[in-house]
């Protein structure tokens, strides 16, 4: 017995998991040299045992470098 479909589409469960996250999509073009120390540092992390996704860490440098409050 199959489980039955929640959503129609990819498009649908996408649109399902932002808003019960309460997150939106923000596509921004980084240089690569940026990108590759993102990916050490999420790598690093990760063997750490900390599992930051990359959305997690620049959220967590927008919060505490570029909206903080001075």
């Amino acid at each position: 017995m199959a489980r039955p479909k929640l959503y129609e589409s990819a498009a649908e469960r996408q649109a399902a998991h932002r808003a019960r996250h309460d997150t939106v999509q923000l596509n921004v073009a980084i240089p690569r040299e940026v990108a590759d120390a993102l990916d050490a540092y999420v790598t690093r992390q990760a063997m750490d045992g900390r599992g930051m996704t990359k959305a997690e860490v620049v959220a967590w440098v927008l919060r505490t470098q570029l909206l903080r409050k001075r």
